[in-house]
């Protein structure tokens, strides 16, 4: 039995299915948790209290002279949220049309034709699921990057399930 299963059903009483079902919900709930605790403290949230330097997007030019990627994301529109993967587009952004993929701390900007990195990183399967939604979302990536040219309201997308 897994972590989540021993947690859910520790005298081992549940059936296999509603355990599984039961370890699936705690197993999503706690990553979850993890990914918004690290997303309010910046991506600082590392075992032991250490803290791993933030590495700079290179390549990605700015409408404000010097400026560095924010550390808050307050204010900018979230689009999506799955697997602790938090997705935001910024309105009146530069071009390529792209969005931002923020996992663990790490931040990626992602073209919305090819679905490419186009600046910073992420884990390999938080890349590998940002990837394949934004195949599966492409028409509404772009129709959200269009109205984020304007003032006007951006439309949630629906997670990777």
């Amino acid at each position: 039995m897994g972590r989540f299963e021993r947690e859910v059903d520790p005298e081992g009483r549940l059936s296999v299915e509603e355990r599984r079902r039961r370890a699936t919900a705690a197993r999503k709930a706690y990553f979850t948790r993890l990914a918004l605790r690290r997303h309010r403290c910046g991506g600082r949230a590392r075992a032991g209290g250490e803290r791993r330097a933030r590495r700079p997007m290179e390549g990605v030019t700015s409408s404000r002279a010097g400026a560095q990627p924010p550390r808050s994301v307050r204010g900018v529109p979230r689009l999506s949220e799955f697997y602790g993967i938090v997705v935001y587009m910024y309105w009146q952004d530069h071009q390529p049309p792209h969005f931002h993929a923020i996992y663990g701390g790490e931040e990626a900007l992602v073209r919305i034709d090819d679905a490419a990195f186009l600046a910073g990183s992420l884990p390999r399967t938080a890349g590998r699921l940002v990837r394949e939604w934004a195949e599966l979302r492409r028409s509404e990536l772009q129709d959200n990057w269009d109205r984020a040219q304007g003032p006007t309201k951006l439309v949630p997308i629906e997670p990777l399930r």
